[in-house]
């Protein structure tokens, strides 16, 4: 395994823990299992990486940005 290939699953087992919450492992063939209850694999959407959200876009006025700024009532 290159070093390309094993920096690919570290980042799988990595995001697969963090999108389920659960401990992730490799075998020495290279499967991922969780690592807590049966050691089940992991299905093959989880660990990899989604498409981003957009970013949110807030319509504030700039009356209601001053009235902030001061302290008034929003």
């Amino acid at each position: 395994m290159i070093d390309d290939e094993w920096e690919a699953r570290r980042q799988r087992a990595i995001l697969a823990a963090f999108q389920t919450g659960r401990p992730v492992f490799a075998d020495s063939d290279g499967e991922m299992h969780y690592a807590d209850g049966a050691k089940e694999p992991l299905a093959d959407e989880v660990g990899v990486p989604q498409t981003p959200l957009p970013g949110a876009q807030a319509k504030v006025t700039w009356r209601a940005r001053l009235r902030r700024w001061f302290g008034g009532r929003p």
